[in-house]
């Protein structure tokens, strides 16, 4: 038996198919349900939506995520098997690190369009004491970067 210590146990690995990965957008969905270490987050994950589940059904569920992943010879990323963190942190974290950057760019252009739509209809000194200030320059490009933070890795342009 060999052990992922020895030199051949990554080929050992790769030759029985158990070298696998899969797509950020796949780790994240349902928030990061597959994290949660739960018979109820396997059965989510596998959608499965059985109320008391058999074990035929646990086992199709185990296969369904397991067939969600794809067989590889390399990976970008490798995300641990610890589970000492909880589900939220292991999702949010995963959202800083495939999210932030797009998050920040969409963040920055939505506000320069709203600068420019603003000062475009409403001239430069048209601004002063407007209402939409607040709401348009600071309210709209946070809610952008925290959509985009948490959403990111399923849209078009994210990173997949």
């Amino acid at each position: 038996r060999s052990t992922l210590r020895s030199p051949n146990a990554v080929e050992e690995v790769c030759r029985l198919g158990l070298f696998r990965s899969a797509m950020p957008f796949q780790l994240l969905s349902g928030f990061g349900v597959i994290f949660q270490d739960s018979l109820s987050a396997l059965l989510a994950a596998g959608n499965c939506k059985a109320r008391c589940p058999t074990r035929e059904q646990v086992q199709g569920a185990g296969e369904h995520v397991f067939a969600k992943s794809t067989e590889t010879d390399h990976v970008d990323l490798f995300i641990g098997h610890s589970w000492k963190a909880g589900r939220w942190e292991k999702f949010f974290s995963l959202c800083t690190y495939f999210n932030l950057q797009f998050a920040i760019a969409c963040s920055f252009t939505a506000w320069f369009v709203v600068v420019a739509l603003l000062v475009g209809s409403m001239g430069v000194t048209g601004l002063g004491g407007s209402m939409l200030l607040f709401p348009c320059l600071v309210c709209f490009p946070m809610v952008t970067f925290a959509i985009v933070l948490i959403f990111g890795h399923g849209l078009p342009l994210g990173r997949s």
